[in-house]
């Protein structure tokens, strides 16, 4: 998988990299747009995370709360597939799932995906349009997934793990105007695993310390790049951990496994939950609320001595 990937997103083993590589293109006239490249690969992204949809739903789109922060380019809108188009029988979506996660790292993240190693990427401006067609048929695919009936073990960490992946690549994402995707991408697709864990108490209680790495990797990835401002994101990255949290009565282990269960309780209350609330990028939030709050106090208290004043005179 690894060396499918690779050839398809990277260059040829033993070819030139870099500046070299421009100068045996312009030699061999075999110089490519880089944008259309880009173009065609985030299309073919966007049509395999489509693959995994089997009924379309009103809930499967992204939330977007802010206004579309260019004026040409409208909000997501609801998928429209052809007539004709025939449902593909995926099994879980394991497979697929992880092939369009190794692209999506290899396309957003080249360095890192071949190599391993810690590498940090120039910075690097994509088109809007591709951008945002992918955010929306990503987030489409990973929940029809995680929606799954018969949804595997190995499907729902991929599906964990796939969400904050994706959804980091997608909020780093800059073009020359900003920022391309919200951030509030991942908010319904954890609120559906979360809701989904109401019923099902025991569902993410294997997948603690996966929870707890993603949304770690996640938070310190995305804040790097922009301000994380979205109180309803933080509100949902702790309600997962939360949820993902081992108790006695989600699950039931024996002796041998108690050491074993409480250090993953540890990690999650320290390197978790304690973690992302002081937060900085948490704490201006809330102090932002608490501002505007007491704005709203004051405007409104203003407003009634007004009226009350008036109404005496």
């Amino acid at each position: 998988l690894n060396l499918f990937a690779q050839g398809l997103v990277g260059a040829p083993q033993g070819a030139p990299v870099g500046p070299q590589a421009d100068v045996a293109a312009a030699q061999e006239g075999t110089v490519e747009d880089p944008a259309a490249a880009n173009q065609v690969l985030l299309g073919y992204l966007s049509a395999l995370f489509l693959a995994l949809r089997r009924q379309p739903s009103k809930e499967d789109l992204p939330w977007w709360p802010e206004p579309p922060t260019w004026p040409n380019l409208a909000a997501p809108q609801a998928l429209q597939l052809p007539k004709r188009a025939l449902s593909l029988n995926v099994l879980d979506g394991f497979e697929t799932l992880r092939l369009a996660l190794r692209l999506v790292q290899l396309a957003f993240d080249p360095a890192r995906g071949s190599s391993g190693a810690e590498v940090e990427p120039p910075p690097r401006s994509w088109e809007p349009g591709p951008v945002q067609e992918l955010a929306v048929c990503a987030h489409v695919g990973l929940f029809h997934t995680l929606r799954r009936q018969d949804l595997s073990e190995r499907a729902l960490r991929a599906g964990i793990a796939g969400l904050f992946q994706v959804g980091a690549a997608l909020l780093v994402a800059r073009s020359a105007e900003g920022p391309i995707v919200s951030l509030g991408w991942p908010v319904r697709l954890i609120d559906l695993i979360t809701q989904r864990a109401q019923g099902e108490t025991q569902l993410l209680v294997p997948c603690a310390r996966l929870c707890l790495e993603a949304v770690r990797g996640f938070v310190i990835e995305v804040s790097r790049s922009r301000h994380l401002n979205n109180v309803d994101l933080w509100r949902f990255l702790l309600l997962l951990m939360l949820k993902a949290m081992p108790t006695p009565a989600r699950a039931l282990w024996s002796g041998p496994y108690h050491r074993e269960v409480e250090a993953v309780q540890i990690a999650l209350w320290r390197r978790g939950l304690v973690w992302a609330l002081g937060h900085p990028h948490l704490v201006d939030c809330l102090d932002a609320l608490d501002s505007q709050e007491a704005a709203t106090s004051a405007a409104q208290g203003a407003a009634g001595g007004s009226g009350g004043g008036t109404a005496s005179s």
